[in-house]
């Protein structure tokens, strides 16, 4: 089921940047940040990737998500992919952990 979103709904009720505490009181961080990476990721290869289908296919995906999430996708693009565009906590640990190489 698809829907359309107005520039100024919210239908998950929520606004974004959210407060730091909502995430690390729980220790999320850990958790939403490579859900974060993934999400730039995807925008990046809509608009960059060499191949039109491949594109295309991330678009689809893109889309997906901001029908889903227009809050945080819409947040995410405006702060340019920041994660402080989704809460404000400094997410240097997130980021130092998902960069660690379990394969060794």
């Amino acid at each position: 089921m698809r829907r359309n979103v107005d520039e100024d709904e919210t239908p998950d009720f929520s606004s974004y940047p959210l407060p730091g505490g909502l995430i690390i009181d729980q220790a999320l961080e850990f958790n939403v940040f490579p859900e974060l990476i993934h999400f730039k990721e995807v925008y990046e290869n809509m608009n960059t990737h060499p191949e039109p289908k491949v594109r295309e296919k991330y678009l689809t995906t893109w889309n997906m998500y901001s029908l889903a999430y227009p809050g945080l996708t819409r947040s995410l693009v405006k702060h340019n992919f920041d994660l402080r565009g989704m809460a404000e906590l400094d997410w240097s640990e997130a980021e130092k952990i998902y960069k660690v190489d379990y394969t060794k």
